[in-house]
């Protein structure tokens, strides 16, 4: 099993970085982490850390781990050590949206999208926990989310985060905007099937 571990963990240059001690810790937690034991696996990853605290990555495995081991706030905690790393800002996001905490998720996906901007869905996650907080405002970025030329308007992502402004646009008292919201959505896939025909 180990040996497995190591050639997955091989395969990504930045752990071929790692002296070879850290990179054993290292592939020693992904393997305890697949076995489902992450309390012995945030350990190794607290090593690594405590060892190269600049390899972001073990920050973002030992959140993982921490949630996993139903520790949310230990997970939060892990990370923020890695604040410019896009795993670990879009895993504390997802932490806060899980959570329901959605200031401080529209909060963490801005800042992923100042780390990776061409990554669309950092506006759709964005999106998500906006409408939360402002149904209105979770609609306008939904429409700016739609314009952008990357986006597959038929696409199962784009289906789900108008389904959650469409409901929070329902809530805030607001049901022409969510149906026309819907609509114009319908209207847009329909353009999008013609245009691939």
């Amino acid at each position: 099993v180990m040996l497995f571990w190591s050639f997955v963990a091989s395969a990504d240059p930045s752990v071929d970085a790692l002296s070879p001690i850290v990179r054993n810790i290292y592939t020693e937690g992904l393997g305890l982490e697949k076995e489902r034991e992450y309390r012995r696996a945030a350990i190794r990853f607290r090593k690594v850390l405590e060892l190269d605290p600049g390899w972001t990555r073990a920050a973002l495995d030992l959140g993982r781990v921490l949630e996993a081991n139903g520790q949310p706030d230990e997970a939060e905690q892990a990370y923020w050590l890695a604040p410019s790393d896009t795993g670990a800002v879009e895993a504390l996001g997802k932490l806060y949206l899980s959570q329901q905490r959605y200031d401080p998720a529209v909060d963490a996906f801005r800042i992923l999208q100042s780390l990776a901007p061409a990554d669309t869905n950092a506006i759709r996650l964005e999106v998500l926990a906006l409408a939360m907080v402002n149904a209105t405002e979770g609609e306008l970025r939904f429409r700016e989310y739609l314009e952008l030329s990357e986006i597959e308007v038929s696409s199962v992502e784009v289906a789900d985060a108008a389904v959650v402004v469409s409901d929070a646009l329902e809530e805030a008292g607001e049901e022409d905007t969510a149906r026309t919201l819907l609509e114009d959505l319908r209207d847009a896939q329909g353009e999008e099937a013609e245009a691939a025909e």
